[in-house]
């Protein structure tokens, strides 16, 4: 349980966070070679991306970049130490293993969205968003164990 609200957090706080960085942010001591760290673990991570924008945040700085068609947000600490990513899949790329664990019929819903949320030393979480005619569900996929979070009824 606390797993899954953690990622649902880790969600959220991404969201928040790249308000208020568009907002102006918020100054942070770092050094140079704090954020030289930050990008070199940025691309270890991901390789090659595109328009890479760093933020200030209270502990440290965010880097938002599109890399191998995901929009990728990536938490830093102040000393340039990675503490989380989320990848947001877009449509033409959901993961077709993660649909198939879900298990909605053709027909009756459709997967919204994907989120893989990684963290140092964690297997990777997935957080699943559905949506059908009725309903909206929202399932993390931890260690192989797939549990429902939201169910909410439409009308």
């Amino acid at each position: 349980m606390k797993k899954s609200i953690l990622a649902i957090a880790i969600v959220f706080a991404s969201f928040a966070i790249s308000a208020t960085s568009r907002a102006g942010g918020i100054k942070v001591a770092t050094t140079p070679e704090a954020k030289e760290k930050a990008m070199k673990s940025f691309h270890k991570q991901f390789g090659i991306a595109t328009d890479v924008a760093i933020f200030n945040s209270r502990d440290g700085f965010i880097f938002k970049s599109y890399a191998a068609g995901k929009s990728v947000t990536t938490s830093f600490d102040k000393k340039g130490n990675w503490i989380y990513s989320v990848e947001r899949f877009p449509s033409n790329q959901l993961l077709k293993n993660i649909i198939d664990l879900v298990g909605i019929e053709p027909g009756n819903g459709f997967v919204t969205g994907i989120q893989k949320v990684t963290q140092p030393d964690s297997e990777p979480i997935f957080v699943i968003q559905t949506q059908g005619k009725d309903f909206i569900k929202t399932f993390r996929l931890s260690n192989k164990q797939l549990e429902s979070v939201a169910d909410y009824k439409k009308g």
